[in-house]
């Protein structure tokens, strides 16, 4: 997986290796699986790649990965299903947002209701990424 990722990036080894900041040998043991890459070594991979699945794909167990709904448990259709369920329970979302904003700061009395809101669009988030990875899931079918 990190291998084909890098090289869909168009990167050889020793290229990819200077992005990251790694010697060429610890990429190949990263990619031939000989070592386990951090949370930190692929999340550089996934910016120096430009692919952000790539993080979710590799690291299901670690913090990296566990902002989304098992992929191999919910298909495309779901996990469309379960993005607009989300989205809509966020309508009015930018509108109270605003409001809170309007003043440039955030009171006490707001403070609640932002940590209410974060939640809210944490999870939105992660039905968004539920979603790429359903995608990404079948293109590799």
């Amino acid at each position: 997986m990190l291998k084909d990722a890098r090289e869909a990036a168009g990167l050889s080894q020793e290229e990819a290796a200077y992005r990251l900041h790694i010697g060429r040998r610890t990429l190949s043991d990263y990619e031939n699986g000989k070592t386990i890459a951090t949370a930190e070594v692929v999340d550089a991979m996934a910016r120096a790649y430009k692919q952000p699945l790539l993080r979710y794909m590799y690291c299901h167990e670690c913090p990296l990965g566990s902002i989304h709904d098992q992929v191999g448990e919910v298909d495309f259709s779901t996990a469309v299903l379960g993005f607009m369920s989300e989205h809509k329970k966020t309508d009015g979302l930018l509108d109270e947002l605003m409001d809170i904003a309007a003043d440039g700061k955030v009171t006490k009395d707001e403070i609640e209701r932002v940590s209410a809101l974060d939640a809210a669009m944490r999870m939105l988030r992660q039905k968004i990424t539920t979603v790429q990875l359903a995608v990404a899931s079948q293109m590799t079918v």
